[in-house]
Parts: C-alpha cells; sequence; structure tokens
C-alpha cells in the first residue's frame, strides 16, 4: 500500500549524464532519475516513459532505438538492458567502482568503460516479441574484455564517424587512447602533452566534429581542445571562463576570460555562418566558439545552476539541448543574427522543464482533489507541481530576475525572495485575487502570490511598527479574504488579501506590552475555523521548553481561552 508511485518534480538528477537518441524521425532524451530514468521527447520535453526501479542510481546511460542501458553503482555494479521500461536482461559490470561511461556500437553491441581499468563489450538482447510472456531478466556475460593498462582510469568514450570498431577512450590522467574492439587491441595512445594538456586535467567529454579525423576535448581544468586523431595534431585550443574576448587561434589559446572552470560537455552544430562548438561549464555557463571566423560568438551566463552534465545540437533546426546537475533540462534557439557575443550568439531560451535545484523544504497539496502540490525549497523558487501531467508543473514567478540578473551580470538566484520557511494557500478566491501567502528566511515581510497567474502578488504584508521581527508563521483565512501573520516577536496581525491593508492585531492586553499576541515567545502557528469565528495561535515560550496556544475571535479579536503546554508545539 506504501509503494512510491511516481517522483514529482524530478526531470534529471545530475548524477549522471543525459543521452539524446532517435527513433523514427523523433529525438528523445532519456535523463537519470535516482534510481530510475526517464525519457521526454526533444520537440515539446514532455515526458513519455519513466523506467523501471533499477534498484541503485545510474552513473551512466546510452540508448538507441527502443533501447535504454544504464550502469547502475553500488556493490554489484551491474548494467541493465531495458526495453521501453521493462528490464530484459543484466550485464555483469565493473564491480564497486562501476562504470564511467557508455558508448552504443551498432545495433547490437555496448561498450562499457570502468573505473577498475577495464573495456568490456557486451552483446545486448533481441527486441522482445510482441505478445509473449514478460520474463525474468535474464543474466548476460561480457563478450569481450580488454584492460586499459597499468594506472589508467577512463573516463568517456566517443565513436568517430568512418572509423569502424574503433573508440577513442579518455583517461582521469589526460591522456588519450585509441582501440579496436574488433580485435580488442590498442592502436594509439595519445599524450597529455599532445593533446594540449600540459597541466594532465582529466578528459570529461570526447565529441567529434563535422570534420573528418578531429575530436573535441573537454578538460577538468577548464581547456577545450581542437585535437587530429589521425596526424595526433592539436588543431586549437579554447579556455572556458567569462570575461576576455581573445581571438586569436593556433598559436595561442582563445580564451573567454581569466578564471578557468571546469568544461562537462561539449557539442557541435552548424549555423549559416559556419561550424561551432559550444561548451557546456561546471560553473553553470555555456561558452560558444565560432570556428569559421575564429572567434568567440557568445556566452550564456547562468545557463544553468550547476554543471551543465549534458549538451546536444538537435538536428530539427538551430537548437540546442543542456541537461544541468540543478534539475532542470532546457532548450536554447539560435537566432540568425549570428552577431552578438554577449547572449550566446543571440540564444535564447525557447522551452524548459525544470524542478527544485535544492532540496525543498515545504510541501502543501494546493485544492481538494489533490491535483497539484505547492511545493518551496532552498533554491529559492516556489513551484506548482501537477500530480497528473508532468508538463503542467511551473514555477511561479517572481518578476523579471533572468533580465535583471544579465544586466547586472549577477546569478539568477541572487535576485530571488530568500527560501520560504511557511506558506498557506486557499482556492477559494483564486480567480479574484492573490490566494497564496508566503514567510521567508530572515524576512520581515510576508508575501503573496496568484495561482491564477502563477505569479508573486501585488501585495507586500509588513505589520506595523518599527521594531520589525522576521515573520515564522502565515494562515488564510477559510473565506480567503483575511491573512494571518506570525513573527518571531510574539505579534499575529491580520491583513486583507484584496487591497494589502493592514486589519489589526491581536493584542493579550494582560501582557502589558502592546500589541502582543504572546509575551517572550515565537510565533509557531496561527489558523482560523471554517466559519471565521475563532482564530488560534500558538508560540513557543521559556528559552523554548514550553509553549501555549490561545484561542481569540475572529472579528474583535479578542482573547478567548489560554492553553498552557508542558513542551513546545
Amino acid at each position: 500500500m506504501w509503494s512510491p508511485f511516481r517522483a514529482a518534480g524530478v526531470v534529471s538528477d545530475g548524477a549522471a549524464p543525459a543521452v539524446c537518441y532517435t527513433l523514427g524521425g523523433e529525438t528523445f532524451v532519456a535523463c537519470p532519475a535516482g534510481d530510475t530514468f526517464q525519457v521526454l521527447d526533444a520537440a515539446r520535453l514532455r515526458l513519455k516513459m519513466v523506467g523501471p526501479r533499477l534498484g541503485a542510481p545510474s552513473s551512466c546511460l546510452a540508448a538507441r532505438s527502443e533501447w535504454v542501458f544504464a550502469a547502475t553503482g553500488g556493490s554489484g555494479g551491474e548494467i541493465v538492458s531495458c526495453h521501453r521500461g521493462e528490464i530484459v536482461a543484466r550485464h555483469r559490470g565493473h564491480g564497486a567502482g562501476g562504470a564511467a561511461a557508455l558508448l552504443c556500437l551498432g545495433p547490437n553491441l555496448l561498450l562499457s568503460a570502468g573505473r577498475d581499468g577495464f573495456l568490456r563489450l557486451h552483446s545486448t538482447p533481441d527486441k522482445p516479441a510482441p505478445g509473449v510472456r514478460r520474463r525474468a531478466a535474464r543474466a548476460e556475460e561480457p563478450q569481450a574484455e580488454m584492460h586499459l593498462g597499468a594506472g589508467f582510469v577512463p573516463t568517456c568514450l566517443a565513436h568517430p564517424p568512418t572509423y569502424l570498431n574503433k573508440v577513442l577512450v579518455g583517461g582521469a590522467d589526460g591522456s588519450m587512447q585509441l582501440w579496436n574492439v574488433a580485435t580488442q587491441r590498442q592502436l594509439y595512445a595519445y599524450s597529455a602533452e599532445a593533446l594540449g594538456n600540459p597541466t594532465g586535467a582529466a578528459i570529461r567529454a570526447i565529441e567529434p566534429a563535422p570534420a573528418l579525423d578531429v575530436v573535441a576535448l573537454a578538460f577538468a581544468d577548464g581547456g577545450v581542445a581542437l585535437h587530429d586523431v589521425r596526424a595526433d595534431r592539436a588543431v586549437a585550443r579554447f579556455e572556458h571562463s567569462a570575461a576576455g574576448r581573445s581571438s586569436a587561434m593556433g598559436g595561442a589559446a582563445v580564451s573567454a576570460g581569466a578564471s578557468a572552470a571546469g568544461v562537462a560537455s561539449l557539442a557541435f552544430r552548424v549555423a549559416r555562418g559556419g561550424a561551432q562548438l559550444c561548451a557546456g561549464g561546471a560553473d553553470g555557463r555555456i561558452t560558444v566558439w565560432d570556428l569559421e571566423r575564429k572567434q568567440l560568438a557568445g556566452v550564456v551566463r547562468s545557463a544553468h545552476e550547476g554543471a551543465i552534465t549534458t549538451m546536444a545540437a538537435l538536428r530539427s533546426g538551430p537548437l540546442l539541448l543542456t541537461c544541468g546537475g540543478d534539475n532542470a533540462l532546457r532548450e536554447w534557439a539560435f537566432e540568425a543574427d549570428m552577431e552578438s557575443a554577449e547572449d550566446g550568439g543571440a540564444a535564447r531560451l525557447l522551452r524548459h522543464r525544470s524542478g527544485h535545484a535544492a532540496p525543498p523544504t515545504v510541501l502543501a497539496y494546493y485544492g481538494d482533489e489533490g491535483r497539484t502540490l505547492l511545493s518551496a525549497g532552498d533554491d529559492r523558487t516556489l513551484r506548482a507541481f501537477s500530480t497528473f501531467q508532468d508538463h503542467q508543473s511551473r514555477e511561479l514567478s517572481q518578476g523579471r530576475t533572468a533580465s535583471r540578473a544579465r544586466r547586472l551580470q549577477v546569478s539568477e538566484a541572487e535576485l530571488k525572495l530568500p527560501p520560504v520557511t511557511c506558506m498557506a494557500a486557499n482556492m477559494m478566491r483564486e480567480p479574484d485575487w492573490a490566494n497564496v501567502v508566503t514567510a521567508h528566511r530572515g524576512a520581515t515581510s510576508a508575501y503573496t502570490w496568484r495561482t491564477a497567474t502563477l505569479a508573486v502578488g501585488e501585495h507586500v504584508l509588513t505589520p506595523p511598527g518599527k521594531r520589525l521581527y522576521p515573520i515564522t508563521a502565515v494562515s488564510l483565512s477559510a473565506c480567503g479574504n483575511y491573512a494571518l501573520v506570525g513573527t518571531e516577536g510574539g505579534r499575529v496581525d491580520r491583513f486583507n488579501m484584496q487591497s494589502g491593508i493592514h486589519r489589526g492585531e491581536y493584542e493579550d492586553r494582560r501582557l502589558g506590552s502592546a500589541h502582543l499576541a504572546h509575551s517572550g515567545g515565537v510565533v509557531v502557528g496561527a489558523h482560523s475555523c471554517c466559519a471565521n469565528r475563532l482564530m488560534v495561535s500558538a508560540a513557543v515560550v521559556a528559552d523554548g521548553n514550553k509553549g501555549e496556544v490561545k484561542v481569540w475571535a475572529f472579528r474583535s479579536r479578542r482573547l478567548r481561552a489560554l492553553v498552557p503546554l508542558p513542551a513546545a508545539p
């Protein structure tokens, strides 16, 4: 009865890169989500399928046609083959270290690179016949095994076009190897110095270029190199950072700034003016390089709030798909004007799917049917998640924070409200005015929100007085006309939600302190009855060891009863 049903608000956990693949002329993206994965279509970023429970979080994914392959961590370290959400086979993996990368080779082969220093070639199972009764997943042994050499730890894999049966293996020491998986022989070894990587930084990604024999390499120290693998010759090197605009290629590195930030993903796209190389950084920025003009085309700042783990250029148009560690999947459109270098060569956000980038702190069902879940997290966002249709989930807007952040050159999170600590909602007056009220960490005012427009409301509720205390409790009346606001100083105030006007405070005149409902206590709750006749407030008093509950007449705001508590509520 209490088994998990589905995860709300999860797009990608960022633990492993997402993978793009095509099926029937359409492009799909498989994203890791805890101990499972989910598949979305790239055209509208709508959820198409949720994978089975894998038993452990996945360390890497691969996909082709109707198949998704996932390498799991843990003591088993196995690799599972899933056909349309059903586990068909389990392959022997790389032990506790797990697999660092997976690569599909042709229609029936899968290559895995393990942190144990081995390459393993697996034969993938056949497609289950339609109408056949489901059977238990069968265990599979590797078809071939190749040792990469002492001290070499693989980090990524790539198959250069036209290189039959050959793969490139990037290493944690900054070097690279070329292997023939058919003959199980190493053909060549590229030193870190030859790759333009004198510091020996780990290779995080290998991406084949549109030009034959050329690949792009992403390094952990922020470098990006173009290398001719046939001639073992460096073509160019770039530096992924934020400020400068150096444009020399070949003899000198092309820099996007002074500070180095690791590069986590790469993608090539063909624009009207020529080929472009896009680099996704560990700092959440996208750097676009124009390879024909030999200059920086642009930088998309704060594209993600975490590392960009996946980048893919879509064939359906001038689109770039990115997936980050901030639980977000974004699709960027490149405009015809490629002259602007301040916004990534005129790149604009076309569509996106996202959830909380930090753990949620406050949850509340909205409405009586349980179709919507209001959630606030440490990422300073307030979101409405649909429990039925994932694409209907939205973030409640806090104004033009994105444009202001670009103008001020700061992160968007810095301009948002502090994290929510308390929240109340009432759908009674949803079409008329704001119907959600929130308290925020350290804030001395409560904020209103409108679910009808999914945006912050026009009124800010600030208790009167010269000395202001942080808001610790909020509530809405049953009719939706009034908001109750409790503070750390012991005040409980009432506001009109339509006008935002202060409509009095609940004052215990026996305390001798003006306008206080609780003396020396922190209000932790305030609620009114369904008929708006009584209001109940609770507070922590006496150094947090005891508490009290007071019952008030809602309209006259007079104290009716006091219930002392032996422990804090």
